[in-house]
């Protein structure tokens, strides 16, 4: 069997977002759903790693749909019920270099 390949993208919202993980996970779920539609989002299927701060998080996804999912993030302009921008700042194949470029 073979394993899928990830990666970890670090995307920054325009202002802050005030939710758990769960919740942002849950809205962000949808949105991208929304954008690519349900054949990519398969090849997507993103899920919300880490919360920093905030206005920051980490999303995994496939690789295969890595830019499916770049695309998505930024066409979104609405999460829950304001609106904001989305930003990709960094995306890397382990979550390790996401988070040691976060605290530099």
């Amino acid at each position: 069997m073979i394993r899928d390949k990830k990666r970890y993208i670090l995307i920054e919202a325009s202002r802050d977002l005030n939710l758990r993980k769960e919740e942002l996970d849950k809205l962000f779920k949808q949105s991208i759903m929304n954008v690519v539609g349900q054949l990519h989002y398969y090849d997507v299927s993103p899920k919300v790693v880490s919360v920093i701060g905030e206005r920051r998080f980490v999303l995994r996804c496939k690789l295969k749909g890595y830019e499916n999912a770049i695309i998505a993030i930024s066409l979104i302009k609405k999460l829950g019920s304001g609106n904001t921008g989305f930003y990709t700042l960094k995306s890397s194949g382990t979550i390790k270099t996401i988070m040691d470029s976060v605290k530099q």
